[in-house]
């Protein structure tokens, strides 16, 4: 299990992923590709350094000879999520465009494609928001005699 000394750095990992999600949402059609490229290296960074300590803690819980199943299962967990936010972005994206192609797409098409974007960043961010309130209030509870 976590010790205490290691939940800020882990609540830091995972703010920086929010912060990056946060700043997905302030796409448009016009803004620059630098601003793109940094939110997607902060938001890449946040996941990358928020990822490894979990599948450390995770697997640092279980004995040597259920590796394999707890490696599999972690696995299929992530591949589901992928899944099923692949599915959510779809249709949060045919909510948005609806059946025009992006080729025959005038500017409006365009527009609906940022907003789909963003609500599509607002939502994982605010789930994440979410874990670290909860979290905290669980981290409240146990310190109380």
């Amino acid at each position: 299990m976590l010790e205490k000394q290691q939940l800020p750095p882990i609540r830091l990992r995972l703010a920086i992923c929010a912060v990056g999600l946060f700043g997905f949402c302030f796409i448009s059609a016009n803004t620059s590709r630098a601003y793109v490229i940094t939110v997607l290296i902060v938001t890449g960074t946040g996941f990358g350094v928020f990822s490894s300590p979990i599948s450390n803690a995770i697997m640092s819980c279980i004995g040597p000879k259920d590796y394999s199943a707890a490696n599999s299962f972690q696995t299929t967990m992530r591949n589901l999520g992928q899944a099923v936010s692949l599915c959510i972005m779809t249709s949060i994206m045919t909510a948005h465009i609806g059946d025009t192609a992006f080729a025959d797409a005038p500017v409006s098409g365009v527009s609906g494609l940022v907003l789909s974007m963003r609500t599509g960043f607002i939502i994982p961010k605010q789930i994440i928001l979410a874990y670290k309130y909860f979290d905290k209030l669980v981290e409240r509870s146990r310190s109380i005699p």
